[in-house]
């Protein structure tokens, strides 16, 4: 049986929940959540872990890991998606708008 493919989902608000179901309908599987700070390391949310803050994030070796995007501002996601790129993050998804399409941005 494949391994399945684990993505990393970024921000836990409102439409983290579709972003979730859009990645495992496509055969991901969720690692865990960051949020934007660390107040809520540790906690559950949307069944799956908040594994720590972005900052948290960018501090580690974060080369061939994935990630999901799922925050509502357009100009937050790019700059994270750019910021992870950067970082040697492996891929990074997005919404391009709440019904379009999910932009694949990779190093």
């Amino acid at each position: 049986m494949p391994k399945m493919r684990e993505i990393y989902a970024l921000g836990v608000g409102h439409s983290t929940p579709l972003f979730i179901e859009i990645a495992e309908a496509a055969g991901w599987g969720i690692a865990g959540l960051y949020h934007y700070n660390d107040e809520r390391t540790g906690e559950m949310e949307h069944g799956y872990k908040i594994l720590g803050s972005f900052d948290d994030l960018y501090k580690q070796d974060i080369k061939g890991k994935n990630f999901l995007l799922t925050m509502g501002d357009m100009q937050i996601r790019k700059e994270i998606a750019d910021r992870l790129v950067r970082l040697g993050g492996g891929n990074s998804y997005y919404s391009t708008s709440q019904f379009q399409h999910i932009t694949f941005c990779e190093n």
